[in-house]
């Protein structure tokens, strides 16, 4: 939903809770102190590529997205661009951008006509439409108690526009929905089933829960921290010495998390640049520590660790983002990136 997305960030920066430059990089979070947190990955993927145009036209965005979402196919999405927005100069010039898009296979729990379309009422005093989005804006109550209160109607609309007068549910009705074969036979069984229920029991239950298994997940295949090191150091230059102490190392002890990010890192503390010195690694002088700090998001992988001297850690705190001093080695982390030492999440 890019138009709710860019209604949002318009929202936040008219309350003081998101800058305006804050809000074109979409760096939104939210944690346990009160900042926001939403990682809006399709509108930051759609801005980077349309700039200023994923704003200006939200249902272009939309419509992208959407075709991204219902064909696998990458020429037949080429098509349907060029077909309704070709003659627009900034489609001719990024098309195969928009063609090669990854990341958007899957739709939104919540679709467009329910956060924004679906009317609960109006205020008396200055006759605004109640929509669900603008209760979660302007209330700080959560969905279940929007939808539920009786002030806003929410439900008596859901259920109008759903069509809930209707009594009987055919197989066809299932055909608007956007699951798979598979999933549609089963919600008919699962139909049938409560049709059998009602017939014995002569009325119809308040609720049905329907229990569902997810698939299990085919186990990936994974490298030992030592082969992934010595592949990332095949490749890196002026790393001699770090390379002998790799060799003389043993699987087993690059379990060890200090030792396995002093490698990552190259033998450096991530804060300042500063050599570690490898025979006091487990000393007091250096700690592992959380970039995003566990009082905001428990987050236990290398992706959020990194080994620094405890000296410049003590000055760090709980703070996120990085208080000032700490981006002075960003080149440093570029570096770690290009060689593939560093995550781009990291």
């Amino acid at each position: 939903m890019i138009g709710t997305i860019i209604s949002l960030l318009s929202y936040l920066v008219q309350k003081g809770l998101l800058t305006k430059e804050e809000a074109d990089r979409s760096t939104v979070t939210v944690g346990e102190k009160g900042e926001l947190k939403a990682s809006m990955s399709t509108y930051i993927t759609m801005k980077k590529v349309l700039d200023a145009e994923a704003d200006a036209d939200p249902d272009m965005c939309e419509d992208i997205v959407l075709w991204h979402t219902l064909n696998q196919d990458k020429n037949i999405v080429e098509k349907l661009i060029l077909d309704k927005y070709g003659d627009k100069p900034i489609i001719k010039q990024n098309i195969k951008k928009l063609k090669g898009l990854t990341g958007i296979s899957e739709f939104s729990p919540l679709s467009k006509e329910f956060l924004c379309g679906i009317s609960g009422g109006a205020d008396e005093s200055t006759g605004e439409i109640y929509t669900v989005l603008n209760r979660l804006y302007e209330t700080n109550m959560n969905l279940n108690e929007i939808l539920f209160e009786p002030r806003y109607c929410f439900q008596d609309a859901i259920d109008r526009e759903n069509g809930t007068e209707k009594t009987e549910v055919t197989y066809e009705d299932l055909e608007d929905l956007y699951v798979s074969p598979a999933v549609r036979r089963g919600i008919w069984q699962a139909l049938k089933m409560a049709d059998e229920y009602v017939s014995v029991m002569g009325k119809a239950p308040k609720k049905i829960f329907v229990e569902v298994t997810r698939k299990k997940e085919e186990k990936k295949q994974t490298i030992s921290r030592k082969k992934r090191l010595e592949g990332l150091y095949k490749d890196a230059r002026e790393i001699g010495e770090l390379q002998a102490a790799l060799n003389k190392r043993t699987e087993a002890e690059l379990r060890q998390e200090r030792l396995y990010l002093y490698f990552l890192q190259l033998g450096k503390c991530a804060y300042t640049g500063k050599p570690i010195d490898l025979g006091k690694l487990n000393s007091n002088l250096y700690d592992v520590d959380h970039i995003l700090p566990r009082s905001f998001l428990k987050d236990d992988s290398i992706d959020n660790k990194v080994l620094c001297l405890r000296e410049k850690n003590a000055t760090k705190s709980d703070q996120y983002p990085l208080p000032d001093g700490f981006s002075d080695q960003r080149d440093f982390w570029e570096t770690l990136r290009a060689k593939e030492l560093m995550s781009e999440k990291k």
